[in-house]
C-alpha cells in the first residue's frame, strides 16, 4: 500500500518565508486595511497585479488604483499613497452591449478550437449574463453550451478511463441509461426546416420536456451527493486513508456535484429567461446530448460507493 509523505505545514512556512508569496499575502493584508483610504469607503477588494513598491487593486464597485507600499525592517507592509487609474466601464444601462460583444468573442473562440480562451471570457461575464435577460436568447444558448461543454476535472478522468467505467457500472445499469439516450429530438425547430407559425405549436411540448429533463438531473445530483456522504465515511476509513485512487475518486465526484449543481441552476434560470422556443428546443438537445456522460459517471461514483461500503463492513 503506498504512503504519501507527511510534511509539516510550519516547515514550508519556514521555506516560503521572505518568497514573492509571502510578501504577495502581506500586500494583500496591507490593502484589506487601507481599503477605506483607497476607495473613501470601507470596500471589499483584490489585487489585479503585483509589481515591485506598488499593486493595481480594484474595488468591488469596478473602480481601480495602483496602491504605492512599502516594507518596515521588521518585514511589515502598509500602503504609503495610491493613484487612480482610469479604466473604460460601462454602466448598468449599457452593460447588455459589453455582455454580448464578449459573448460572440466567445463563441468565435470555440468555433476556432480555442476552448480555453472561450470558457474564460464566460468566466468572467457569467456574472453579468445571470443578471441581465437582455442577451439574445440564441447567444445565451451558445454561451451555454461552452460552458456545459468546458473542460471540467471530471470529465478528464472520464475521458482517460471510459472503458474502464462503463465496465464498473455493469451491463444492467447501462442498458438503462442508454433507454435514455436521444439525438437532437427538436433540431427541426432551430434548423429552419420549419415555418415560423408552426414553431410556436411545440412550446408546450418543448417546456414540458425541459422540466423533465431539469427533474433527471435533479434526481442525478441527489444520487451523486447521496454517494459522496458515503464516501466521505470511507476515506476516513484506516483501510483506504490516503489511498491515491479513493482520493482521486473523491475528487472527481465533488467535481461532478459542482457541475451538476451548476447545470441544474442553468437549466432552471433558462426555462425563465429564454423566451423564444426554437432557443429552448436546442438548450434541450445540448442539455440531453451531454447528460449522458454525467448519468454514467453518476451511476459509477453509486456503484463505487456502494463497493467500498461493502470492503469496510
Amino acid at each position: 500500500m503506498t504512503r504519501q509523505r507527511f510534511v509539516p505545514v510550519e516547515e514550508v512556512r519556514k521555506l516560503s518565508h521572505g518568497s514573492y508569496e509571502h510578501v504577495i499575502a502581506k500586500i494583500e493584508g496591507a490593502v484589506t486595511e487601507a481599503a477605506s483610504g483607497l476607495f473613501g469607503k470601507k470596500l471589499e477588494a483584490r489585487i489585479c497585479g503585483t509589481f515591485p513598491g506598488s499593486a493595481v487593486v480594484m474595488s468591488e464597485e469596478g473602480h481601480v488604483v495602483r496602491a504605492f507600499w512599502e516594507q518596515a525592517e521588521d518585514g511589515s507592509i502598509k500602503i504609503v499613497r495610491h493613484e487612480e487609474i482610469d479604466v473604460p466601464a460601462y454602466a448598468p444601462e449599457n452593460l447588455d452591449q459589453y455582455v454580448r460583444k464578449q459573448v460572440a468573442r466567445a463563441v468565435e473562440a470555440w468555433e476556432a478550437g480555442r476552448v480555453v480562451e472561450a470558457q474564460k471570457i464566460i468566466e468572467d461575464v457569467a456574472p453579468y449574463i445571470e443578471s441581465r435577460p437582455q442577451v439574445e436568447d440564441s447567444k445565451m444558448v451558445e454561451m451555454l453550451q461552452i460552458e456545459f461543454n468546458a473542460p471540467r476535472a471530471w470529465r478528464q478522468l472520464y475521458t482517460e478511463q471510459v472503458g474502464r467505467i462503463r465496465n464498473t457500472v455493469g451491463e444492467k445499469a447501462m442498458q438503462k441509461i442508454d433507454s435514455q439516450r436521444s439525438g437532437k429530438k427538436f433540431s427541426l425547430l432551430y434548423n429552419g426546416e420549419l415555418a415560423e407559425s408552426d414553431v410556436s405549436g411545440y412550446r408546450d411540448l418543448v417546456h414540458g420536456d425541459l422540466a423533465y429533463l431539469t427533474t433527471r438531473v435533479e434526481s442525478l445530483r441527489n444520487l451523486v451527493e447521496s454517494s459522496y456522504s458515503s464516501l466521505r465515511s470511507v476515506v476516513g476509513s484506516d483501510e483506504f486513508k490516503n489511498e491515491a485512487a479513493i482520493v482521486t475518486l473523491v475528487t472527481f465526484t465533488e467535481d461532478l456535484i459542482s457541475d451538476l449543481r451548476r447545470l441544474h441552476n442553468v437549466i432552471t434560470e433558462a426555462a425563465k429567461t429564454i423566451a423564444k422556443i426554437d432557443s429552448l428546443g436546442k438548450l434541450y438537445d445540448i442539455v440531453s446530448e451531454g447528460l449522458y456522460d454525467r448519468e454514467v459517471a453518476g451511476q459509477f461514483v453509486d456503484t463505487m460507493s456502494t463497493k467500498l461500503q461493502e470492503t469496510i463492513k
